[in-house]
């Protein structure tokens, strides 16, 4: 790699691990682009499993070690994490028009399903509902906030959903009152009545909040989940609540 190319990526990488110290903290919980997942304020993983930090590694752990209990105020520093985005994670492929209106919410549907399918409840539910908050509903139909999250649902990636295939699925839903979530469990659904734009109304940790909610064949409500797409693919959110 020549020099003008590592001094940029640093740079890059640099802006970024500031912009995630600003932004990030205040939300808490997991935070996911199609690569990278870190689980931060109490400890920083990937979804790999690797873990990852911006804090330098000290040269000698004890003496640091010692110098934290000693220095409550350093301790507290120490004590939040955040995330280390790479260039790799800004210079991604998605599904334009917008990376916080679109890309962001696809990913925030394929996130949650995914946690239906981890969780072995994807094959009990019956309906869904979707919630779609502030500014993800004032410009979402501009920004196909709608049928991007709907092409979450039904599986699919910013990187890699045949784009041409978008709007005829999402009419094919409306129709048949359908969704196929994960491309595997065909559910009821009407994009009318089960989708609802809450223009007025923003979740108090984000303005582009989303909020989806499975239920079982009797009504009752199996998961629920909260995301938060604050930009550049960017999703935060909890682990998903099931039902007890």
């Amino acid at each position: 790699m020549s020099l003008t190319a590592r001094m940029f990526s640093r740079s890059v990488t640099a802006a970024l691990r500031i912009s995630a110290v600003r932004r990030m903290p205040r939300l808490g919980g997991l935070v996911n682009t199609g690569r990278f997942s870190a689980l931060y304020n109490t400890r920083i993983t990937t979804r790999r499993g690797l873990a990852t930090s911006s804090a330098e590694p000290s040269a000698d752990p004890q003496l640091s070690e010692k110098e934290s209990k000693n220095d409550p105020e350093s301790s507290a520093k120490e004590s939040t994490n955040h995330a280390v985005v790479s260039t790799f994670d800004l210079f991604s492929i998605g599904v334009g028009p917008s990376s916080s209106h679109t890309v962001g919410p696809m990913r925030a549907g394929q996130i949650f399903v995914q946690d239906l399918i981890d969780h072995g409840i994807l094959n009990k539910v019956s309906s869904i509902k979707v919630d779609l908050y502030g500014s993800l509903a004032l410009t979402g139909i501009g920004h196909g906030t709608p049928n991007a999250t709907l092409m979450g649902l039904e599986g699919e990636l910013p990187e890699t959903v045949p784009t041409e295939t978008i709007i005829s699925r999402v009419e094919a839903m409306h129709q048949s009152s359908t969704i196929t979530l994960n491309g595997t469990h065909r559910i009821r659904f009407n994009p009318d009545k089960d989708m609802a734009l809450h223009y007025y109304e923003s979740l108090p940790q984000h303005p582009n909040g989303m909020r989806f909610t499975v239920f079982d064949a009797n009504g009752d409500m199996l998961a629920t989940n909260e995301y938060f797409s604050i930009g550049g693919g960017f999703v935060v959110n909890e682990r998903t609540q099931l039902a007890h």
